[in-house]
């Protein structure tokens, strides 16, 4: 690399110095290998590439956080000048603003161009529909609170995605997900306990509780949201047993060209299409709703759970747990496999793993307990020895975790049986309500007996229509955050034709008093003069930037990639 002129040298620091180090230093080893073997050329190519495929709009992956809200601000502006520019013509405004959105990466449409108010949702941006007022004001917010958020969600997964392309995801570097990704998402997350710890609840009463205290008694608790699981799936458990159904395990995983690595050395797979984790679970969520319109057609009804968990280069793939007629297992198998290896399904190894099967012998086992090593590993690794892979299950965990958050995938679903949201609201209730019916679906709800709810709400295949109870929402037009009706809100229960309330206090969020913090949250020595800094929302993206490393200059990082990293693939 001595003998490069001064032009080369500034074309690949221009380009590495838009990369965070780990992954510069993973793309330096690539590129001096392709410059032993091919020559200068190739490997120039190599990283215009690299530059190419993983440089996101407006942003660079070297960005940390502060460099995030810096950008947040400037789009913020941008926005706000647009309102400023045509301040009359909604069509352009909004023209202009969705541009802006996509200049970032953003997917950002009108949903239905004949019919566009302000106060109706036909703004979707990703899976999330907003009014043309609620758009508006979140693009244009001073505190540029909606960018960072987009900002960093969009950031976080150039960022992974580089890092599996580079190598950097997999048993040998950083199982699940990147040691970066892991690192953001723990900061992120002590942060957030920090800002809970300073917020707290007012009822009209008077009463005060921490959100951190009122977080921790809900499905946000990993304790709790692990424990409710294993109650739901005991009791489609005994609800199989009391109508003759049968377990089964089944396990579907992805085309080997959505593999980024091998397991067992760390290698690059050369069938690896790019394929993002976020597209591999559309593509396993679009063969369950062809295999689930197949199993219609046939009568063939089926209930239990879904696990989405990531294999070790972070490429998903689903744990299904299914109660069924005996009658149905094979048919049920053979859809499966069908599905299963449409895409592919004649390359090597595809027959034997892309889909798998396993019969539970209740005489053997519970499929409770074949299933609880599915739910810790992807909550909190409690009770559990190690990893599939061999690591800290705790630590796996929390890779685990990290990987479903940057990604945005759903863990954990239910398959047929009754919808879990009634369930919690009786649990909320104080007091009694209507005898008979209503009267038993609470007391099972309050001592967690699932198998009596979903008997009581028609059985596991019962159409929600025909459910005896169903949650109740109120419509409430107080103006939210960004100007828009706070909307459907949950306030109870439908019983028949009888609401029944669940919440019956009002609460407003607000600073916690100084001396009821911790003292290691309050935020200076100085106790007697201390004071809180200006609250957050506690919806509020919280800053999730990971500690900056020096930057590398690139001879520096050229010479040290030879050294470094040689598990990289």
């Amino acid at each position: 690399m001595d003998n490069s002129d001064g032009d080369d040298r500034r074309f690949r620091h221009e380009i590495f110095r838009q990369w965070p180090n780990r992954i510069a230093y993973a793309v330096a080893k690539t590129y001096l290998n392709r410059h032993n073997t091919h020559g200068l050329s190739e490997a120039n190519l190599f990283l215009l590439d690299m530059q190419e495929k993983f440089k996101p709009a407006n942003m660079a992956l070297a960005w940390n956080d502060d460099d995030l809200v810096s950008e947040a601000e400037r789009a913020s502006k941008r926005c706000r000048e647009v309102l400023e520019l045509y301040p009359r013509h909604i069509d352009e405004v909004l023209r202009l603003l969705l541009g802006i959105c996509k200049g970032y990466g953003l997917d950002a449409t009108i949903t239905d161009t004949d019919t566009v108010t302000e106060k109706e949702p036909h703004i979707r941006v990703g899976q999330t529909a907003l009014t043309v007022t609620g758009f508006i004001r979140r693009v244009t917010d001073r505190d540029s609170r909606w960018w960072r958020r987009q900002l960093r969600s969009l950031h976080g997964r150039y960022v992974e995605a580089a890092a599996i392309e580079v190598g950097l995801v997999k048993v040998q570097a950083g199982i699940y997900a990147s040691d970066e990704t892991v690192a953001s998402k723990r900061q992120q997350n002590r942060r957030n306990r920090r800002i809970l710890e300073s917020m707290q609840a007012v009822s009209e009463d008077g009463e005060c509780l921490s959100l951190a205290e009122l977080s921790d008694l809900t499905v946000s608790n990993p304790r709790i949201r692990r424990a409710e699981l294993m109650t739901r799936a005991r009791g489609f458990e005994e609800v199989a047993k009391s109508l003759g159904h049968v377990a089964e395990f089944y396990t579907v995983t992805c085309p080997s060209r959505m593999h980024r690595s091998y397991a067992m050395t760390g290698t690059p797979n050369p069938k690896y299409d790019e394929t993002t984790p976020r597209e591999a679970q559309a593509y396993l969520a679009k063969m369950w709703t062809r295999l689930r319109s197949a199993l219609k057609r046939r009568s063939i009804e089926v209930y239990g759970f879904r696990i989405a968990e990531p294999q070790h280069d972070a490429t998903p793939h689903w744990h299904l747990l299914l109660f069924v007629h005996p009658n149905h297992i094979d048919t049920l198998r053979a859809l499966f496999q069908h599905y299963a290896l449409q895409t592919d399904g004649d390359e090597d190894g595809a027959k034997e793993h892309r889909f798998t099967a396993v019969a539970i012998d209740s005489n053997k086992g519970s499929a409770v307990g074949y299933i609880a090593k599915y739910v810790s590993k992807n909550i909190d690794g409690t009770a559990l020895d190690s990893g599939v892979y061999g690591e800290d299950p705790i630590e796996g965990a929390q890779r685990v975790v990290a990987w479903a958050s940057t990604w945005r995938i759903r863990q954990f679903q239910q398959i047929g049986g009754p919808p879990v949201g009634p369930w919690r609201e009786l649990r909320r209730l104080k007091g009694s309500g209507p005898e008979g019916k209503f009267s038993d679906l609470s007391a099972a709800a309050d001592q967690g007996e699932w198998q009596a709810y979903v008997t009581l709400m028609g059985g596991p295949f019962a159409r929600r229509k025909d459910h005896a109870l169903r949650v109740a929402r109120l419509w409430n037009d107080q103006p939210g955050q960004y100007g828009e009706p706070l909307g459907w809100q949950i306030k109870g229960v439908q019983y028949g034709n009888l609401y029944i309330p669940t919440r019956f206090v009002q609460w407003r969020i607000e600073r916690r008093p100084l001396d009821a913090l911790p003292l290691e949250r309050i935020p200076h020595a100085d106790f007697e003069n201390a004071a809180m800094p200006e609250p957050s929302s506690p919806w509020t993206c919280v800053n999730n930037c990971t500690p900056t490393l020096p930057r590398h200059d690139e001879t520096v990082l050229l010479s040290a990639a030879a050294k470094k990293y040689e598990h990289v693939g």
